[in-house]
C-alpha cells in the first residue's frame, strides 16, 4: 500500500552534493570532450523526435506500470563529443484503481493513487567511438530536472489522508546507445538509460525530500542533422 510513499530517510545535503558533481561532471563532458575531435569532422546540429518506453524499478514498481514517454531533442556534435538539450513527458499508470492493506487481523483499508505525470527536462553530455562509416556507439549522461504530479488517498477505521503533490525533482542516468547514419541528414539512434530522481528542497518544508525513485528507459529517435 505504501509503496510509493515508503522513504529511507536521508540527509538533504546528499542529494545536493551529488547534484552538484553530476553537474560539473555534466559539464567536462559535454564541453571540454570536444576538443577530441576527429579531423574529417566538423561541428553539426540536430533535432531528434523520440519514442521511449520507461520502466519503473524500486518502489515505484509495486504502484506503477511502465509507460510510453515521448520528447523532443536538440544536438550539438563536435568531434567525439555530443551536448544535447532535451525535453519530454511521461505518464505513470497506477497498476490497480484500488489497493488494500491489512490494518489489523479483521480490518483493512484502501489506498488508491493517480496517474503519475512528469514533464522532464535537461541537459545530456555523450563521447563518441566509430565502429563503422554509418555506425557509432556512445556513453553518457543526462543531468536536469522532473517536474512531477500525483496525488493518494488512504482511507481506514483509523485516517482518511489524501496527499496532492507538485514538486521538482533533481535527475540524473548514465546512458549507453547506438547511432545509425540513414542518408547524409538522417540518423537512427537507439538508447538506454537508468534514470535516479529525488525530490529537491529542504527537509523541514518537505518530508519527502531524501526519497530515491528509479526506473529504466529503452528508446529510438529519428534525428535530422543539418
Amino acid at each position: 500500500m505504501y509503496t510509493i510513499l515508503c522513504r529511507k530517510p536521508r540527509p538533504a545535503q546528499i542529494i545536493k552534493s551529488f547534484f552538484k558533481l553530476a553537474l560539473l561532471l555534466l559539464l567536462l563532458t559535454s564541453f571540454k570532450a570536444s576538443a577530441q575531435n576527429w579531423a574529417d569532422d566538423d561541428k553539426t546540429y540536430g533535432i531528434g523526435l523520440r519514442a521511449e518506453y520507461d520502466m519503473p524499478i524500486g518502489n515505484l514498481k509495486f504502484t506503477y506500470k511502465a509507460a510510453p514517454a515521448a520528447g523532443i531533442s536538440f544536438y550539438i556534435n563536435e568531434g567525439t563529443a555530443t551536448a544535447e538539450v532535451g525535453l519530454g513527458y511521461r505518464e505513470y499508470k497506477p497498476k490497480l484503481d484500488t489497493f488494500y492493506y491489512l490494518v489489523n487481523d479483521n480490518d483493512y483499508g484502501t489506498a488508491t493513487y493517480s496517474k503519475f505525470k512528469t514533464i522532464m527536462f535537461y541537459l545530456g553530455g555523450a563521447y563518441n567511438l566509430s565502429l563503422s562509416d554509418a555506425m557509432r556507439i556512445y556513453g553518457g549522461f543526462n543531468l536536469g530536472f522532473y517536474f512531477t504530479k500525483f496525488s493518494s488517498n488512504t482511507s481506514d477505521a483509523f485516517v482518511n489522508y489524501t496527499e496532492d503533490i507538485t514538486e521538482r525533482q533533481g535527475y540524473i542516468a548514465p546512458k549507453l546507445g547506438f547511432n545509425f547514419t540513414l542518408s547524409d541528414h538522417l540518423r537512427l539512434n537507439v538508447q538506454g538509460a537508468y534514470n535516479l530522481f529525488a525530490p529537491l528542497g529542504k527537509a523541514e518544508y518537505n518530508s519527502r525530500v531524501g526519497t530515491f525513485y528509479y526506473s529504466v528507459t529503452t528508446g529510438a529517435a529519428i534525428i535530422y542533422n543539418f
